[in-house]
């Protein structure tokens, strides 16, 4: 069986799979779950990266014979900038309000919850969710952004950090 981290991962790139069929983004995503190298990454042209990969878990005791599983996902949003200052002004406003619209898909209603390919559920996490009382769970959720990419590598570099919760009994 699949580990829980790559049935998040797998459920997320289903759910912008068919986010990207309802043209619901500004852009196509085509999330995948392939790692790269980071010279693969200068391949990618104009066209929009998304990586679906599991930062970390945690196990968390709810009760005697019950756990919960925290897992916690960065999407990483790529896409290399033109030459003119005007065009990259617009590359980095479309990708800033990409991120922003990735991370208000998840937190709605329609999909705060994910099915996983066994059947259970993972609960979305909300930033100040009390039953993630683990500080490194809720750290660093929701969009960031990498300024000096921007000027280093000509890229817009951003980040959809998400948690899930899924119940566990042992």
């Amino acid at each position: 069986m699949a580990s829980r981290a790559e049935q998040v991962c797998d459920a997320l790139v289903s759910l912008f799979d068919a986010a990207d069929a309802a043209e619901l983004f500004n852009t196509t995503l085509g999330a995948t779950r392939s790692y790269v190298s980071l010279s693969d990454l200068t391949e990618v042209g104009e066209s929009v990266v998304a990586l679906v990969v599991p930062q970390m878990t945690i196990r968390q005791r709810v009760s005697n014979g019950s756990d919960a599983r925290y897992v916690v996902v960065d999407i990483l949003v790529l896409a290399h900038l033109t030459n003119t200052a005007s065009d990259d002004r617009t590359t980095v406003d479309s990708r800033v309000e990409l991120l922003e619209q990735i991370d208000n898909y998840l937190a709605g209603d329609a999909q705060a919850d994910l099915t996983l390919s066994d059947g259970k559920t993972a609960e979305y996490v909300e930033p100040t969710d009390e039953r993630a009382d683990a500080s490194e769970i809720r750290k660093g959720l929701g969009v960031l952004y990498d300024v000096d990419d921007i000027a280093r590598k000509r890229q817009v570099t951003g980040l959809v950090r998400v948690a899930y919760m899924v119940d566990e009994t042992y």
